[in-house]
């Protein structure tokens, strides 16, 4: 007895044998195995005579299988286990040295994990020293059926013959099976085969016929309309009596003959409906007899292939390739000599190659050459295109087959020679597949070599670039002109050499290098210097920058450092500080502004470069903002750093000397900063302090807090209500001071519309006073809507301010009484 045996995979529960020895006789009345709940079962029985017979009589054994769950044996076919149930019967024999006797098999339900397999049918006898297959019967799921008979001598040479046939009507069924085995693959159409065949297995000796016929054959984007193949075979000859594909308009025939050791392509043609394209044949050597030289490389070869107009579109679309290239090609091939000594000319012409990567580019034409001759490869091709100069291209390299074929590394160490030519062509195409361009006004040319070998090219030579104009489709940026560069190349070298140009008057220009030793992975060292750079400029903003940043490393992984300084830049625009409303409505809020996006860079190469970049603007040189309405500056000391993933700003940005109108008085920024933190990247902090005096009254407006978020908070000396406040910023009177005038309202809101209509009407006049000119202007203030708070009756009120601490006041009410006094003030912090 013998428990919990594995091997290979397979597992068996149990083997349990009984059997029995008296004197010469020898039988095993039960030999059991068991897995789950199958079961094989037999028995033999047999006379030991001692000496060299050996064994005496005809011994025989029986034995039987019922596996009604094959899964529990663990047979396991690309992760997904073997189901179904198979029962087997047989009895075998020996007589003398030959084994006779027959066996009958049945396999129903197969599945291959939850894939249904079908099902099979065999029955094989043995006799006379040969294996006979009288009948199998496979069907496969409900594709169709594949049937075979044969016999098999057991002694060798082991001759055989057979006879197998299959017929599937719908090979689309078979889906499920192929993705089950690993491939993954939609199939389709009917397709026959009819194979019979003889011959000696041992001596490798095969005879026989195959047929095969298909009708609308497919795999995923293939689709084969009709496909018919008839080949015999001997040991000495191979040939195809018919052989047809034909594939949408697309319709391939020849004739493939082996003899003698050679392999003939004949009558070989390729048509497009009923216009053939491709046609020619073609002779080399193959000894099948001998695998290790399967192609003798000392034996001739010939070959001649004329393809005349061929629409490369309709020909791959044929094959259910999406043509990456469109066009018309022709080409001739002629080839002779040996493979060791190949003498090969290929002449290729393409007419109207248009790439789908390049829709908006004329179409272009090819000419090229290529010679194999005297162990050598030389390459000379010409490219046209409409918008473009011809560019050329003239290569050779050594080649010898014999060495290639022992030691294909050695590709890697063949030396390359090339060179690329492209006179001056303009580069006005640029903006048909470069959005981002609107126009682009130049030329460039180039004249590049290349030597060295297939694993370390090394290039030299040099490209040029002359621009009048680059325009980009962002309105905002502003064009490049005058741009020029020469680009040296030079052992694995990229250097930049005068390369410079100019922006909105600004100058900038580009020094440094590209290391291209590992193409994967180019080495930068390069760096920018501007001056005055015009970077960003609309109706409101003009943004100037000096920079010097350099950028060195790896391209995934380079690091850009340096300084830009912002000068000469300005905002101009009407500035509005606060949401200003007239008495009774709420309190004004200051607008939230949603979070910005998260800045960031999550794909190469800049994923991981690192930042060290100060943003800075000069002493004397601040960011200004100017307007009707509002003047001041802020000065800015900021870092960009962090990596390209997390890039993160730090610094700040102070507000200096900012002044603004406000409708019936001028707010005064006393501080301001705007700080930015490496723990909230890009989200800054707010502290903007300011003060503006109405009348008596002195309001200040304090903003803090994150910019996603800021808090206003509104107060006055003397201390007032809320709602005063308000009143007073919006209209320059409490809401108590002007009770239940409403006349004295109306002359208030009037006098402000007509402020406001005469700056936004002469806010250009060449006689308005700047904002902080210290003008007789700015120091008078006249107000014609008060009213008198004892009274209740309207009055004028008008002021002179002779410093900021001594005023003169003057009142005149509506029955002509005038009062005037000096006042001098005081402030207490």
């Amino acid at each position: 007895d013998a428990k919990g045996i594995a091997a290979h995979g397979i597992r068996v529960d149990a083997i349990s044998m009984n059997g029995k020895l008296d004197g010469q006789n020898v039988s095993i009345s039960e030999f059991t195995a068991t897995s789950g709940e199958n079961r094989i079962t037999g028995s033999a029985r047999a006379i030991l005579k001692p000496g060299a017979a050996g064994i005496e009589g005809s011994p025989d054994m029986d034995v039987q299988i019922t596996a009604p769950r094959l899964e529990q044996f663990g047979v396991v076919v690309n992760g997904a286990a073997l189901n179904g149930s198979v029962t087997a019967k047989g009895n075998l024999r020996l007589d003398g040295k030959q084994l006779t006797g027959n066996l009958q098999g049945n396999g129903t339900g197969l599945l291959l994990g939850k894939t249904p397999l079908g099902g099979f049918r065999a029955q094989v006898k043995l006799e006379n020293g040969a294996a006979i297959l009288e009948s199998l019967i496979l069907t496969v799921a409900d594709a169709g059926e594949v049937t075979a008979t044969g016999r098999v001598a057991l002694n060798a040479p082991m001759r055989y013959t057979g006879e197998l046939h299959g017929a599937f009507a719908n090979l689309g069924k078979l889906d499920a099976i192929s993705a089950a085995i690993g491939h993954r693959a939609k199939l389709g159409g009917a397709l026959t085969f009819d194979w019979s065949g003889d011959g000696r297995i041992s001596e490798k000796v095969h005879t026989g016929k195959l047929k095969v016929a298909g009708k609308n054959l497919r795999h995923d984007a293939l689709l084969l309309n009709e496909v018919r193949l008839g080949v015999a075979y001997s040991p000495t000859q191979f040939d195809t009596d018919e052989f047809l594909v034909l594939a949408d308009k697309a319709k391939l025939a020849g004739r493939i003959h082996w003899s003698d050791g050679r392999l003939d392509l004949s009558e070989l043609s390729v048509a497009m409906g009923r216009e053939e394209i491709v046609k020619g044949e073609a002779s080399i050597a193959l000894d099948l007899a001998n695998p290790n030289n399967l192609l003798p490389t000392d034996q001739p070869l010939t070959a001649q292939l004329v393809c005349k107009s061929a629409d490369l579109g309709q020909l791959l679309a044929s094959a259910g390739i999406a043509a990456p290239v469109t066009g018309k090609l022709s080409f001739d091939l002629a080839a002779g000599g040996t493979l060791s000594k190949p003498d090969v000319k290929l002449t290729v012409a393409g007419r109207a190659m248009k790439s789908s990567r390049a829709a908006s580019l004329a179409p272009a034409d090819l000419d090229a050459t290529l010679w194999v001759r005297d162990s050598r490869i030389t390459l000379d091709a010409v490219g046209r295109q409409r918008d473009i100069q011809p560019f050329t291209i003239i290569a050779s390299l050594p080649f010898d087959f014999e060495k290639l074929r022992g030691r294909p590394e050695l590709a890697r160490e063949t030396p390359l020679e090339a060179v690329v030519k492209l006179p001056a062509t303009s580069l006005g195409i640029v903006p048909r597949f470069v959005p981002a361009i609107a126009r682009l006004d130049g030329t460039v040319a180039a004249n590049v070599e290349v030597h060295g070998t297939f694993a370390k090219p090394i290039v030299s030579g040099e490209v040029s670039i002359a621009t009048k104009s680059i325009r980009l489709a962002a309105g905002a940026v502003p064009p490049v002109s005058n741009f020029r560069s020469k680009l040296n190349f030079h052992d694995s070298t990229i250097t930049f050499r005068d390369t410079r140009g100019e922006i909105g008057g600004g100058t900038f220009n580009v020094d440094g290098s590209v290391n291209v030793a590992s193409l994967a992975q180019p080495a930068l060292d390069l760096r920018l210097r501007s001056n005055k750079v015009l970077v960003l400029r609309d109706e409101s903003i003009t943004v100037r920058a000096d920079a010097d940043v350099t950028v060195r490393g790896p391209l995934n992984s380079a690091t850009a450092a340096g300084t830009v300084f912002v000068t000469q830049s300005r905002f101009l625009k009407d500035v509005d500080i606060l949401p200003l409303t007239l008495p009774g409505k709420p309190k004004p809020q200051v607008r939230s502004v949603a979070a910005p996006q998260r800045v960031s860079f999550p794909s190469p190469p800049l994923r991981d470069w690192k930042f060290d970049i100060a943003i800075k603007s000069r002493e004397n040189d601040p960011f200004l903002i100017r307007g009707n309405l509002a003047k001041g500056s802020i000065a800015m000391d900021l870092r960009l750093g962090g990596t390209g993933l997390n890039p993160f700003l730090t610094g700040y940005a102070q507000i200096d000397s900012f002044t603004a109108v406000l409708p019936v008085s001028k707010l005064e920024v006393q501080r301001g900063y705007i700080t930015f933190s490496e723990d909230d990247p890009f989200q800054p902090q707010i502290d903007i302090q300011s003060q503006s005096v109405i009348g008596k009254t002195t309001v200040y407006a304090n903003i803090s807090g994150s910019a996603r978020a800021p808090r206003l908070e509104l107060e006055s000396e003397p201390p007032l209500p809320q709602k005063d406040v308000i009143s007073l910023i919006a209209t320059g009177t409490t809401s108590g001071e002007i009770g239940s005038n409403a006349s004295a309202l109306a002359s208030k809101a009037a006098l402000i519309t007509v402020k406001r209509w005469y700056r936004k009407t002469f806010k250009k006049g060449v006689n308005e006073p700047a904002v902080d000119e210290p003008s007789f202007i700015n120091r008078f203030d006249v107000d014609i809507s008060n009213v008198d708070p004892k009274t209740g009756r309207p009055q004028v009120d008008a002021s002179v301010r002779f410093t900021d601490n001594l005023f003169f006041l003057g009142e005149i009410d509506v029955g002509g009484q005038f009062s005037g006094k000096m006042k001098y003030l005081l402030r207490f912090r």
